[in-house]
């Protein structure tokens, strides 16, 4: 059942109203309103940004999808000191990011999030991550062996790589030194601007 509300007024310069309308919560059966708005982002383009409520059983949720494509990119970034681990990370729903120095990959997912952080931020993913598996009791000592290495990088982050491929093209990793910095594009897809770094 799908209730559908016109809407399409500004809401901001950047934003404009697309939709709105109401479908039965899968947790409770419940009324959820599902919001779309049409959005410019600085950082990655044209979105339309999904949230969804509902208001029994207090479910949220929200989703940024991208609209836009550039084409395939590759991102290396070199982790020297504690300021790179400040370093912004943009990475879209079909992005894989990997350390390879530590042997770590996060895999983009049916239902993989798009997410501004930091490296900090991404090693605390990856430290999450290890926590559950080794709570779960799967390969244990490899696990706690990997969160000891990712620990000590977080107080001496020093020699190591983030790589982020991109099939779409939306990931950033955005800095000011660019010395650090190698973008490939692969098969020649797209043309490297500012969009990237």
């Amino acid at each position: 059942m799908v209730n559908e509300i016109e809407m399409t007024e500004d809401i901001t310069v950047y934003g404009r109203n697309v939709g709105e309308f109401k479908i039965r919560c899968p947790y409770c059966g419940g009324e959820m309103v599902v919001r779309e708005v049409y959005y410019i982002t600085p950082d990655i383009g044209k979105v339309v940004l999904v949230s969804h409520h509902c208001s029994k059983c207090g479910f949220r949720k929200n989703e940024i999808l991208p609209i836009e494509r550039k084409g395939h990119v590759r991102i290396y970034f070199r982790v020297e000191t504690e300021k790179d681990l400040q370093t912004k990370i943009v990475r879209s729903p079909t992005a894989r990011i990997e350390i390879p120095e530590l042997g770590l990959e996060l895999e983009p997912g049916i239902e993989a999030p798009m997410f501004i952080t930091n490296i900090e931020g991404i090693i605390a993913r990856f430290i999450e991550t290890l926590e559950r598996i080794i709570v779960l009791g799967e390969e244990r000592e490899k696990a706690e062996e990997k969160m000891k290495s990712l620990k000590y990088v977080l107080l001496f982050p020093k020699g190591f790589t983030i790589v982020v491929d991109d099939p779409e093209g939306l990931s950033q990793i955005k800095t000011n030194d660019k010395g650090k910095l190698l973008i490939e594009l692969i098969e020649g897809e797209t043309e490297m601007g500012s969009d990237y770094g």
